[in-house]
């Protein structure tokens, strides 16, 4: 299994979504779901990141503009 990088993360007001986090080095972003585990998806630019963080609605951007659009990898992360 590959080493799960640590990328800080940001709670968000979101029914769906619990935190996103970036990580510039390695264009991963990564979103914690609220019901589900966290996924990171690799490639997005920072660009992503930050519209992804100012949107008015975190579901509906990551339904548009992230998911089937990055390859995505399930992470098997431990409880908080």
């Amino acid at each position: 299994m590959p080493e799960i990088i640590k990328i800080p993360m940001f709670e968000v007001e979101s029914a769906n979504i619990k935190a996103i986090g970036y990580d510039p080095n390695t264009r991963t972003l990564r979103v914690q779901f609220k019901a589900t585990s966290a996924y990171d998806f690799k490639g997005p630019g920072p660009e992503v990141f930050s519209a992804f963080m100012a949107s008015d609605s975190k579901g509906r951007f990551f339904f548009t503009e992230i998911k089937g659009k990055y390859d995505s990898v399930k992470l098997d992360l431990p409880a908080k």
